[in-house]
């Protein structure tokens, strides 16, 4: 009689993975895609970010600076270049003479000679346009096995009778010594966190003497900005392979959503590219179905 109504409980547990699409014997391409997107989209990762430097600062990479004039012909950020002479030693070298028993030759001679070498100081700000794309942080949503644990479970612990306990039963007294010089410390760090004066940082004095380029670097000033780049959607599950029991791979399609003027200047990706994820792992669990397993 155990045994028929065991053989009844295994055979409606099958029905319903059945009628559910749920089977370890099987990982629909449907239900790949979603497990893949649910989760990119409760860690917040369809969104990609690219930096760009904002304020002033000196940039000598014309690369950087031809991306940076880029991002401003879209009205994203402005942008200012000055050039800036500064004073370096160069390494040269020059063909000279000499006289052997042999008779006279040429050979390469290495000089160093002082020379203006062209230095770059970029200014840029972000437009009302470019603020729109600023990174704002997102909490990332607890998965359900997460959410089970309470992890974020407080109590007061104030209410309980415990709490009105003192932790030293018998306090050690602090000798007048020990209390004069307590006294003292406090009052210098009081006279500390009250003087500005003193906080000033990378100060650079400048004065006549002083190169313009040197005046130029005194003012540098900048702050790395994310904007957002481009936006991923979830095309497509294939190539699924069953590696276990319990488990299974696959290869997950993304395609690019929306790509901004950052994605296309700055990391060169285009709406409608599109890249693969491989070996992506998945693991039935007889609780809840398929699943992505917990290294991915």
């Amino acid at each position: 009689m155990k045994k028929c109504f065991l053989y009844s409980l295994l055979l409606m547990a099958t029905m319903c993975f059945v009628s559910c699409g749920e089977s370890p014997d099987s990982l629909s391409p449907s239900t790949a895609k979603k497990l893949f997107k649910d989760e990119l989209k409760r860690r917040n990762q369809l969104d990609v970010y690219s930096s760009v430097q904002i304020g002033y600062f000196e940039c000598n990479e014309n690369d950087i600076r031809f991306k940076l004039r880029q991002l401003a012909a879209n009205d994203l950020i402005t942008y200012q270049c000055k050039q800036v002479p500064k004073k370096e030693r160069i390494k040269k070298t020059r063909m000279v003479t000499k006289n052997s028993w042999y008779g006279t030759y040429q050979t390469k001679q290495t000089y160093w000679e002082d020379e203006d070498v062209t230095k770059y100081f970029v200014k840029t700000a972000l437009t009302e346009k470019g603020q729109k794309l600023v990174y704002e942080e997102k909490d990332v949503k607890p998965s359900a096995d997460e959410e089970e644990l309470r992890k974020d479970f407080e109590v007061d612990k104030t209410k309980f009778p415990e709490a009105a306990v003192k932790e030293m039963e018998f306090p050690e007294k602090a000798t007048p010594m020990e209390e004069q010089i307590e006294t003292e410390e406090t009052e210098t760090k009081e006279d500390l966190a009250g003087s500005g004066e003193d906080e000033v940082e990378n100060y650079v004095e400048v004065n006549d003497n002083t190169s313009e380029y040197d005046k130029e670097k005194a003012k540098e000033s900048s702050q790395e900005v994310n904007l957002l780049a481009y936006t991923f959607s979830v095309k497509k599950a294939r190539n699924i392979l069953k590696t276990g029991d319990f488990s299974a791979t696959a290869e997950i399609i993304l395609e690019v959503n929306e790509s901004t003027p950052v994605g296309r200047i700055i990391n060169n990706i285009y709406k409608g590219q599109r890249t693969m994820v491989e070996d992506v792992k998945y693991t039935f669990y007889l609780d809840k179905g398929w699943a992505l397993s917990n290294n991915e």
